[in-house]
């Protein structure tokens, strides 16, 4: 699986050199996102949408070709540590983690009102968006891969597959999207929005699917991703 998401990181980050590209030598092209329609005509965009697309539908699908730590909200990927969940540590779990994906939620979002203010004064347009949301595009595997801040500093999880907000980082690619109206950008963040939807549902319903005190795909010693390998040095002791 690391390996996986290594091709992963390799093959987006030509991707996004390309519309890096694309942004200094000829911005028209991604400033046409605002006319985006799949009638046509035809161009780079359209290939970029649908690849973006595929992307997160196949994590509606519980033997998709991603991470376990995206699959644990799928019942087929639950193994009990036992018979009777110890339902007093559950919630302690949920309470805590849930306070700290508050906070992550609302750092997120605030940082990125900052962005309004620009767009309604034209300093920024669909273009430089584009490119933002390209450029979280490769920072997300960076974070899977080697290092992240939100479970550093905000979530303070051992891991991804014990990070309660892993199916986030779709919606946080495309929060950029929100602040120019076009048929790209709202149907890459509802899609999104979508993923966000089931996971924060799948949570709610079921938290033992989420919390390695329950399930036992998610510890260390029965865990297939090695994700950590990089970030093992600095990660946290499970239940801080």
């Amino acid at each position: 699986m690391f390996k996986f998401y290594i091709i992963r990181l390799l093959l987006r980050i030509p991707v996004a050199g390309a519309v890096l590209y694309l942004y200094v030598y000829n911005r028209e092209v991604l400033a046409g996102a605002v006319r985006f329609s799949l009638s046509g005509p035809f161009g780079l965009l359209h290939i970029l949408w649908a690849l973006l697309m595929l992307n997160m539908l196949v994590h509606l699908l519980p033997c998709g070709p991603f991470s376990p730590a995206g699959k644990k909200q799928f019942a087929r990927h639950y193994r009990p540590v036992s018979a009777e969940v110890d339902r007093q540590s559950l919630r302690a779990y949920v309470r805590r983690v849930n306070r700290r994906a508050g906070l992550t939620m609302v750092v997120w979002l605030g940082c990125h009102g900052l962005l309004l203010p620009l767009c309604l004064a034209g300093l920024i347009g669909p273009a430089e968006l584009i490119v933002l949301s390209t450029l979280y595009l490769v920072a997300d595997l960076v974070c899977m891969l080697f290092f992240c801040p939100f479970q550093k500093w905000l979530m303070k999880c051992r891991c991804c597959i014990d990070c309660r907000i892993f199916e986030w980082g779709h919606f946080m690619m495309y929060t950029p999207m929100i602040f120019f109206i076009s048929f790209y950008s709202y149907s890459l963040f509802f899609m999104a929005c979508l993923l966000l939807l089931k996971w924060e549902i799948s949570f709610a319903r079921r938290p033992e699917r989420f919390w390695s005190g329950a399930n036992a795909a998610l510890q260390c010693a029965n865990c297939p991703d090695k994700l950590c390998q990089v970030k093992k040095g600095a990660s946290f002791e499970a239940g801080i």
